[in-house]
Formats: structure tokens, C-alpha cells, sequence
């Protein structure tokens, strides 16, 4: 249903000669979509859509901000960078007393899980289809989400607007009607 709401949104934007266009996604779920929907634009249009995917960016930006550390005990499921930024934008909104401690992951036949849909064998990463709900009852994963701060989500929001505004300047600059690859 995404692929073709995507489909249909890029159809209407390309019919009308809108073709510099920037995807800002906040849901891990929805990049494999917004993917290949851009894929078959760029393939069959040559039209470049970027995905600017809000939570994998900050995430690269943490230890930047609050260290290595810091980064790798508060990031995950429930934690960082989202619940930083959450507790910066929407403070009220937040419920800091009922925030669950980090927890074990579990297995699944005898392999313990590392990410949503994933499990560890012998190093390799494995798909698995199991659901967020399988994985954790209380929505964290990977994280100790107690460390997160609104001050962090301070220094987060901030990155990540620097950043996107920077990539939109260098994108229409870059860009005109037919983007190009160079070699």
C-alpha cells in the first residue's frame, strides 16, 4: 500500500515537472519502500529522489555529541536518538517515571536476537520474521532509554537540521531537471 501511495505521489509530482524531491523519513519500516519506489523512478524517469532517514542519521551523529559510550549504552528501540529528540520537542508528552530499564534481547530457536527481524548464527545476521511485539512487550530494544536527555535531543535537532539544510542547498545546487552520476 505504501509503494503505491509513493507510486502515485511521484507520478503526480513528475506530471507536474516536479522533480527535485527529498524524502524525510522517520520509520525504519518504510526505507525498503521508499527505496525501490525511488529506484523505478530513477530508472525509468531519471529522476533522483533522495531519503534523508531522520533516526539512522542522528544515530550517526551521537557519538559526535555524546560519545562512543554514551551512544552505544542509550541507542536502540525506545531510546536514542528519537526519545532525546522527543523529550527536547515534547516534554510534556513524555512520561520519564514509567521508562523501562534496558533488558536482554531474547532468542529465537536457540539464537539471540539483534534487531527487528534479524538473529545471530555462527556472526551472520539472519532474517527472521518475527514482529517488534515478539521481540519486546514494552517497545525497547537495545537501548537504555533512562540515559536519554532533552539536552541531547537539543544538540540532536540541531545537528540534524544543519545537516538536512546543508544537503538541500548542495542538492539544488547540484541538480536540474536530469540529475547526473559522476564517475
Amino acid at each position: 500500500t505504501f509503494r503505491a501511495v509513493l507510486t502515485d505521489m511521484f507520478a503526480a509530482l513528475t506530471r507536474h515537472m516536479l522533480t527535485r524531491v527529498i524524502v524525510i523519513n522517520g520509520h525504519g519500516g518504510n526505507v525498503q519502500a521508499i527505496h525501490d519506489t525511488t529506484q523505478i523512478l530513477w530508472r525509468e524517469k531519471q529522476v533522483l529522489v533522495p531519503s534523508f532517514y531522520l533516526w539512522k542519521i542522528a544515530r550517526g551523529l551521537m557519538p559526535g555529541i555524546v560519545g562512543t559510550e554514551a551512544t552505544a549504552r542509550t541507542s536502540g528501540h525506545g531510546g536514542d536518538p528519537l526519545s532525546s529528540i522527543a523529550a527536547h520537542l515534547f516534554p510534556e508528552l513524555m512520561r520519564p517515571d514509567l521508562t523501562p530499564a534496558r533488558h536482554d534481547a531474547p532468542e529465537i530457536i536457540g539464537l539471540k536476537v539483534t534487531g527487528f527481524g534479524t538473529a545471530a548464527f555462527e556472526g551472520a545476521e539472519i532474517a527472521m520474521p518475527i514482529e517488534l511485539s515478539h521481540i519486546t512487550p514494552d517497545g525497547v530494544f537495545g537501548a537504555d532509554p533512562r540515559g536519554c536527555s532533552a539536552e541531547t535531543g537539543v544538540k540532536l535537532t540541531e545537528a540534524l537540521v544543519e545537516l538536512g539544510t546543508c544537503f538541500v542547498r548542495h542538492y539544488a545546487e547540484q541538480t536540474g531537471a536530469v540529475a547526473t552520476i559522476e564517475a
